[in-house]
């Protein structure tokens, strides 16, 4: 009975240590893992589909903020239009880092960085 409950505890931890892996990480911070994939960071959040040969990219505001996406990796580079809810998106190819980073304008028309998250194309 005792060797059965220590299997089944086993596989319990493992399936937790598999679905931490798998989730997003702390505070929306950098992650790698291969091809691409997503991350976010305060009021921002990035999507990569693909890999190194090529792949598409998007920045997109997570939470309201009246302002401005820029985002850029490997080979792209690409401002978004200046509104509510702002986005950005391209397509680039190479491996390296994807960023986006939100840009809200203020009302004395100053731009506060509001969140830069990033994921690695592999």
């Amino acid at each position: 009975m005792k060797r059965s409950l220590r299997t089944l505890l086993g596989a319990v931890a493992a399936l937790v240590f598999t679905g931490t892996l798998l989730s997003a990480p702390a505070n929306g911070q950098t992650k790698a893992i291969l091809g691409c994939d997503w991350g976010t960071n305060h009021d921002v959040y990035v999507e990569c589909v693909g890999g190194a040969d090529r792949y598409s990219a998007v920045g997109r505001a997570r939470n309201y903020f009246y302002g401005q996406i820029h985002l850029w990796g490997p080979n792209l580079d690409v401002w978004g239009p200046v509104g509510d809810w702002p986005s950005a998106s391209g397509q680039g190819h190479n491996g390296g880092w994807v960023c986006a980073e939100g840009w809200r304008i203020n009302p004395d028309g100053s731009r506060s960085s509001v969140g830069l998250p990033c994921v690695q194309v592999t």
